[in-house]
């Protein structure tokens, strides 16, 4: 893996595409790196605000990818993204994002909420932030509200919707996916 820099880091996001294995690779990178990651979530956000809106749901896949598989190495990444996602949320509500891309950022929630990621009362006050546009019938409908008792139901909807676990809303371009499994699955 190449040494870390901040203008290294700046030109991998901005080379970050949707795919899942562009996301995954670059959040290996950066657990790899980790002990940077002040000045990671620091350029993350940074660089969130000069991304087109399309991309924004991008840099929040990398960043759930990166909090939730650094959970094994450190709590770092965690902490570190918990003090910037609110900034991050309201940003995005304010660029005038898609419906499809609230409800993949809400979808990213719940799943935090399933897996005590962050506490309830964080998810909510993320989960505000990001469904303060003006409140057509859709944002109220897909309001984030974690609960365990309908996890089932939101995983078993993920499959059928052709996300992974992580709530990447994205496919695999392999053509085989019968034949390997994410590795991104944290459960």
């Amino acid at each position: 893996m190449s040494s870390f820099t901040e203008s290294g880091l700046v030109k991998k996001l901005s080379e970050l595409n949707p795919s899942q294995q562009s996301i995954q690779t670059l959040s290996l990178w950066l657990i790899h790196h980790r002990k940077h990651h002040s000045i990671i979530v620091k350029t993350w956000l940074k660089e969130l605000h000069r991304v087109s809106s399309s991309k924004k749901l991008t840099f929040m896949y990398l960043a759930n990818d990166v909090i939730q598989n650094s959970k094994k190495k450190g709590p770092e990444f965690g902490k570190e993204y918990e003090n910037v996602l609110l900034k991050a949320f309201k940003l995005i509500a304010g660029s005038g994002p898609e419906e499809k891309t609230i409800h993949s950022l809400n979808r990213i929630l719940n799943i935090w909420g399933e897996r005590g990621v962050y506490d309830e009362p964080r998810i909510k006050e993320y989960s505000a932030a990001l469904n303060q546009r003006e409140k057509s019938p859709a944002a109220t409908a897909t309001a984030a509200t974690p609960s365990k008792k309908n996890g089932e139901e939101k995983r078993e909807k993920r499959k059928q919707e052709g996300g992974d676990s992580n709530g990447h809303g994205h496919k695999k371009k392999s053509k085989s996916s019968s034949s390997s499994s994410s590795s991104s699955a944290t459960a």
